[in-house]
This record gives C-alpha cells, sequence and structure tokens, in this order.
C-alpha cells in the first residue's frame, strides 16, 4: 500500500524502454534478499546526508532532522531498510550517493539523487514510501519524532 514494490518498478522500467544500465541496476536490486544485507555504517549515513535533496522540505525542517536523528541511531541493517525503501537497494552506490542512478523520462541517463518530499496531506493516516525510479523518499507531516519512528519501522517491515 502506498509504496511502489521492486517487481512494480523493474516492470516499469522495463516496459518504459529505460536505458540498459538501469535496468541492470534494477535488476541486481531485485535478486538482493534482506538477510544478507550488511547495513549502512555511520559514516554511509553521513555521505547520504550530504548528498540529499528536499521536495517540499528543507533540511531544516523538524521532520528532516528527526529522520536523520532515526538513521543514526539506528543500526546498520535498520538505516538499509530505508535506503531500500526509497532506492530499491539497500546498499550505498560504489561511486557515492550522488551517483545514485534512477529513470526519468526527461533525463533518462541522469543520476537521479535521493530526495527527501513531503507527502500531500491526506485525511488517513499515511506511512512514508518510497518511489524506487527516482530515489525519492516521501512522509507525511509527522507530530513527533516518535510519530515518524513508528511510521517508517512500519513502512520498512510491510
Amino acid at each position: 500500500h502506498g509504496r511502489e514494490g521492486p517487481s512494480q518498478a523493474h516492470s516499469a522500467a522495463y516496459s518504459s524502454g529505460a536505458p540498459v544500465a538501469v535496468q541492470g541496476a534494477l535488476d541486481s536490486g531485485r535478486n538482493m534478499r534482506r538477510a544478507d544485507v550488511r547495513g549502512l555504517s555511520a559514516e554511509e549515513v553521513q555521505a547520504w546526508k550530504r548528498s540529499a535533496q528536499y521536495r517540499g522540505w528543507q533540511a531544516t525542517d523538524a521532520v528532516v532532522k528527526w529522520l536523520w536523528q532515526l538513521l543514526e541511531g539506528w543500526g546498520p541493517r535498520r538505516r538499509s531498510l530505508v535506503l531500500q525503501l526509497a532506492t530499491g537497494t539497500a546498499a550505498a552506490p560504489a561511486g557515492g550517493f550522488g551517483t545514485l542512478m534512477g529513470h526519468s523520462i526527461t533525463h533518462p541517463d541522469a543520476p537521479a539523487r535521493f530526495t527527501v518530499c513531503k507527502m500531500v496531506a491526506d485525511k488517513a493516516p499515511q506511512l512514508p514510501r518510497g518511489f524506487i525510479p527516482l530515489n525519492r523518499l516521501y512522509i507525511p507531516q509527522y507530530k513527533s519524532k516518535q510519530e515518524l519512528a513508528r511510521g517508517l519501522e512500519e513502512a520498512v517491515d510491510r
């Protein structure tokens, strides 16, 4: 619910004529099992944070600060699952987070940096969700860090 799963992202990429490099990246992510994930180190989280972009949020917004505080405080495996929710892969890219590849119709061969996006308000409570083709994590306006933590934990455990 609310999150495009890896198989849906792969189907969309293949049927849309995504560049071969993107198809390969999506294919390797599809075959990754969660049990094999080594996790993200604290240094990798800092690099991830430095390369992040924001839509509807600013780095100074409480929700964004809480996100990074949670990721910094969680263990390597839980961090990886949040990355996987947004990007389809649980490992840091070999060339750094600025080299994340995505699939955009307007810029098919360009890197798609990780972006934290503000989720449009809805009456029903929502969980954070990822949009794998563009490496986006959509987060609702939570009222507390604990509420964000619960939402992220539920989203990655689905």
